[in-house]
């Protein structure tokens, strides 16, 4: 998978497993986003023809990544949702979530496009993490 590429990653996150990855495979792109437990928050784009690397994107607080550990623990841990191929999508790709749950990576995915229709869940993560961005980081 694309996301294994290290290219663009901090040396201290080379070896460090991220508190959450979010993967779009979508009309021949990919696009993550990882979190790491420092708050650093890296993006990746990976079109046709060009090499993919992360990029150091923002850098979410102390009290973000802990509102994110608590949403996967109460939220996602228990999850058990429909298959990507039953959910709702107006872009016509796929999501995948790959979070780490008591120890243990939990890797679900679901339909991009409609967000409203996306589990409650997306839009918590989605909220910590954009609600919890330090200034000037």
């Amino acid at each position: 998978m694309v996301t294994r590429t290290q290219s663009g990653l901090a040396e201290a996150h080379r070896s460090e497993t991220p508190v959450f990855e979010r993967i779009e495979l979508s009309r021949g792109t990919t696009r993550a986003a990882r979190l790491y437990a420092d708050g650093t928050q890296y993006l990746l784009v990976e079109e046709p023809g060009v090499t993919p690397s992360w990029a150091r994107f923002v850098t979410i607080t102390p009290t973000g990544v802990d509102r994110v550990r608590q949403v996967i623990r109460e939220s996602v841990a228990g999850w058990q949702g429909a298959p990507p191929s039953a959910g709702p999508s107006t872009g016509g790709g796929t999501l995948v979530w790959v979070m780490q749950v008591d120890g243990k990576e939990r890797v679900i995915e679901t339909r991009s496009g409609a967000y409203d229709a996306l589990p409650s869940w997306v839009r918590q993560l989605d909220e910590a993490v954009s609600q919890n961005v330090r200034q000037g980081g």
